[in-house]
């Protein structure tokens, strides 16, 4: 129940999904345990086993056969993922540790000075007032008044801010939000019923209660309100969420007579924020020790000790399940106890918190991110994986984090790119050895920031102790960072589209290359390699002092996304590609239809590629298509490779209707983030193309799922590209709309592509 990072080789995590997926045959299935309880699980070749310490057995067996059919199944049982606001397909930048509004425009002024996209800044807890108190400004290091002339410069620019909440409250009768939540009986209370109180980043502290206090959707929105009407933010990150304690107990109070506990709970921030990492101070290690007594349970407490102990461990080494937590005896409105619920407060309060966003920003779709989750918690927010470090392993571990996050129900995942934890032998005393030498941190940064670039959520943050590194802090870096979020941006509707299948049918964004071939076992193990939605294969170097990887391919014809080189695969296997520092392996799959926006400068901000003009990839597969019985046989036996976008209807329909011909598919959405998402104002288009036997000749068709008026004329097709096009020197290439008329086209038999441009074509012309 303990929050712990991946520094410490916890057992014990920020998030409860007590959901697994089995591959066996090439078949597929699923189960739940739906309960919120504490728990170990273990799982071997032959067993799955919980042992849980309360609640019910509400088991749910999702049959596939495929392993994103198991997934959206599952979506079904949950609720699938949020639909996120096109800008959180940016790159953001964080750090815990701007000490003021002036340092956050030197980063601003950086980035544009080095020619790189930012998209937003994530704001930690230095902007909050005296003792980190939520939902207030800093008077001297970031006045509101400062603040909101800041941000409304960032919003000018097309840029967006993003503030951190916390949900513990200062209890200081003096601060409004206590005042007032106490009034509205929205705290959690202790085994007595009197208000329970800990300590967190404020000292003496007490905890909404987001599951079930009556009237805690309105005092939220108001707190909401009053924060947003000082300074309009774009965005809600909350941590410390789990819900974090420093202290541990069944309630905890002061003692006025022990003048060190409360000089460390009373202390101000500095004004000089960057005292906060002096190791000499100790504010820090000192603000996150407990400094209050705290009532101890008795031995014979079941909530405290019940009669199985689960592996409560983590950096704490065997810690009692109370540990650094909202006590399990504390109590929610209803009469449920923590013991009980603790694993749904990360849920709850990314539920109350959207509900009190999309009431306070009206027109505009929320975005939440956050730490702790449960089943569910997708339909609210986004997720990234904590507090990781800046360590290969780390970036290793990145990979596996994404995916599972999307596979758990969140879409808009991701990892702190360049790692959180990077605490140097002089900001903490640790061995020299413990930390990367500066070359090789620089090097991990490279490459991190190459692979972060394809995360669904990408984002470069850090600790405060930690040695800088935003993109713009080496040149190498920079290329790096320039190469690899060049291409995103070029794919940014491919992205969205993906998120909106997600968020429609439930299912993945950033999923395992095993998903294209599950009777593939070699496929089972490329656990270095992702993909983003049905058609793009990441493949990093996550290791130091290497200018190659070995990626593996499932069988099919892939395509390098930097310039259409094809991979023709009979059978499964890993091949050698080179992965020169700041280049990182991107592939195309064979079957599909991917919306790219090619642009001649790196876009700064995401606002200047939504309704840029598009071209259509159409990669042809490596085989035609076997036909309606024949693909139905492949998918529920699991014979073979699954063809892209084969679980939607309209491209399962191009494959009934052209057996034995190539068939690709692909999706186009776009909307303008409306909070609703309707066929009136969204943009919802499918692509097939379909290619003869000897893949020389055929067409690309349109089927307009939806065309809102905000659309009309604004986003446009201007070329396509066909790749994999058989065929020789001085073959004569020719295009045409609807039969009449002409586009320029040009065929170059070294690298197979068709390319036809001058298109000018209404995306939502039918």
């Amino acid at each position: 129940m303990a929050d712990c990072s991946q520094v410490a080789h916890a057992h014990n995590f920020s998030s409860l999904i007590p959901v697994a997926a089995y591959l066996a045959d090439g078949y597929s299935h699923g189960v739940l345990m739906l309960n919120s309880n504490g728990m170990d699980i273990t799982i071997n070749d032959t067993q799955l086993t919980y042992r849980i310490i309360g609640g019910l057995v509400d088991m749910y067996f999702f049959m596939g056969p495929t392993p994103e059919a198991v997934i959206r199944q599952y979506h079904q049982v949950i609720g699938a993922p949020l639909m996120p606001p096109y800008w959180t397909l940016g790159l953001h930048q964080s750090k815990w540790g701007y000490p003021n509004i002036s340092v956050l425009e030197e980063v601003v002024a950086n980035y544009s000075a080095a020619g790189l996209p930012l998209e937003s800044l994530w704001v930690d807890i230095e902007y909050m007032q005296s003792r980190f108190r939520s939902m207030t400004f800093d008077e001297v290091r970031f006045p509101a008044t400062e603040m909101r002339k800041f941000v409304q410069k960032l919003h000018a620019a097309g840029m967006s801010w993003v503030p951190i909440f916390n949900p513990a409250v200062s209890a200081d009768p003096g601060y409004k939000s206590y005042v007032d939540g106490t009034k509205a009986n929205v705290w959690m209370k202790d085994y007595k019923g009197e208000t329970y109180v800990g300590q967190v980043w404020p000292g003496m502290s007490v905890y909404p209660d987001y599951l079930a206090a009556p009237n805690i959707t309105r005092w939220l929105t108001k707190e909401v309100k009053r924060f947003y009407d000082q300074v309009p933010f774009d965005g809600m990150w909350l941590d410390m969420c789990e819900p974090s304690n420093f202290c541990t107990g069944m309630n905890c109070k002061p003692d006025p007579k022990n003048e060190t506990q409360m000089h460390w709970l009373t202390l101000e921030t500095p004004v000089d924020y960057m005292q906060m990492a002096r190791r000499d101070l100790r504010i820090i290690p000192n603000r996150t020790t407990c400094q209050m007594v705290c009532e101890q349970p008795a031995a014979t407490n079941s909530l405290a000790h019940p009669p199985y102990s689960i592996n409560n461990g983590g950096m704490w080494g065997v810690a009692p399940l109370s540990t650094k937590i909202v006590h399990p005896t504390a109590k929610h409105a209803d009469g449920t106890t923590e013991y009980d619920a603790h694993n749904l407060y990360g849920t709850s309060m990314a539920m109350r918190h959207y509900q009190a966003a999309s009431a306070v920003m009206k027109n505009k779709r929320p975005f939440i991110l956050t730490r702790s989750t449960s089943p569910g918690a997708g339909r609210f927010t986004g997720h990234w994986t904590g507090d990781n470090a800046a360590d290969w392993i780390n970036l290793y571990l990145s990979i596996g984090g994404i995916i599972n996050t999307n596979m758990w129900g969140m879409s808009m995942a991701g990892a702190d790119i360049c790692g959180y934890i990077d605490m140097t032998q002089e900001s903490r005393g640790d061995p020299a050895n413990k930390w990367l030498p500066d070359a090789e941190f620089q090097e991990l940064c490279n490459r991190w920031t190459s692979a972060g670039a394809f995360y669904p959520f990408s984002r470069n943050h850090m600790i405060i102790y930690s040695r800088p590194h935003e993109f713009y802090r080496w040149p190498d870096v920079t290329a790096a960072a320039k190469k690899a979020y060049g291409l995103r941006y070029q794919l940014l509707t491919y992205f969205y589209t993906g998120l909106f299948m997600a968020h429609t049918r439930g299912g993945t964004l950033a999923r395992p290359l095993l998903f294209t071939d599950p009777s593939d076992v070699g496929a089972r193990n490329a656990t270095q390699q992702w993909l983003m939605g049905e058609a793009v294969l990441i493949s990093p170097a996550i290791t130091p002092n290497t200018t190659t990887v070995q990626s593996y391919f499932t069988a099919g014809t892939w395509y390098s996304a930097w310039d259409y080189a094809a991979l023709r695969i009979k059978k499964g296997h890993y091949v050698e590609l080179d992965a020169p520092r700041g280049h990182v392996p991107v592939h195309f799959r064979g079957g599909a239809i991917i919306p790219m926006q090619r642009t001649q400068t790196l876009p700064k901000v995401t606002r200047d590629v939504r309704f840029m003009p598009v071209t259509l990839v159409v990669t042809l597969p490596a085989t035609t298509s076997l036909g309606g019985e024949g693909v139905a046989a492949a998918v529920q036996d699991a014979l073979g490779p699954m063809p892209p976008y084969i679980l939607e209807d309209p491209c399962a329909t191009a494959h009934r209707k052209h057996a034995d011909k190539f068939v690709s598919c692909g999706m186009l959405y776009m909307d303008q983030d409306d909070p609703v998402i309707s066929t009136n104002n969204t943009l919802q288009v499918w692509y097939t193309a379909i290619a003869g036997e000897l893949a020389r000749s055929g067409t690309v068709q349109n089927q307009v799922v939806a065309n809102g008026a905000h659309f009309k004329s604004k986003l446009k097709i201007k070329a396509i590209h066909i790749v994999g096009v058989p065929g020789a020197e001085g073959d004569v290439a020719m295009a045409s709309l609807y039969g009449k008329q002409s586009y320029t086209a040009n065929y170059d038999h070294n690298t197979k592509v068709l390319r036809i441009s001058g298109i000018d074509f209404d995306a939502g012309r039918p």
